[in-house]
């Protein structure tokens, strides 16, 4: 079970085999349960995560994190 903990999350060898400096990602639903946790996760990694995130759902809306940043959601 231990092998597995390592690739289920942003962490263990995922995490340092990643350049968060200069990826992009691009999350899909944002404004969702999914999409808001996906968002949490990586901010706790990329602190300037709105320069590195596009943000798509169904409607223009500002998502909350749970540090209190916001980022932009675009239709």
């Amino acid at each position: 079970m231990h092998h597995l903990v390592k690739f289920h999350k942003i962490s263990g060898d995922a995490l340092s085999d990643f350049n968060f400096n200069e990826s992009k990602f691009i999350i899909s639903g944002a404004g969702g349960w999914i999409g808001t946790a996906t968002l949490d996760l990586l901010k706790q990694n990329i602190p300037n995560l709105t320069e590195h995130t596009y943000c798509f759902g169904s409607k223009k809306k500002d998502i909350h994190l749970l540090d209190g940043s916001v980022i932009k959601q675009n239709p």
